[in-house]
């Protein structure tokens, strides 16, 4: 793992791409708004079992 640190630390452009999918990585997943959507689902699930 140290080794592809090293490599991104060496080459901007590839680190620059990897942060940008990262931030889109986690807005399509982990935002609030997704999070409370999920929970919604897990508990409708529950609920539906009852």
């Amino acid at each position: 793992m140290a080794r592809y640190i090293e490599i991104l630390m060496e080459d901007k452009e590839k680190y620059e791409y990897m942060k940008k999918r990262s931030v889109e990585i986690f807005e399509e997943k982990f935002t609030a708004e997704i999070y409370a959507r999920n929970i919604e689902k897990i508990y409708a699930g529950v609920l539906g079992k009852c």
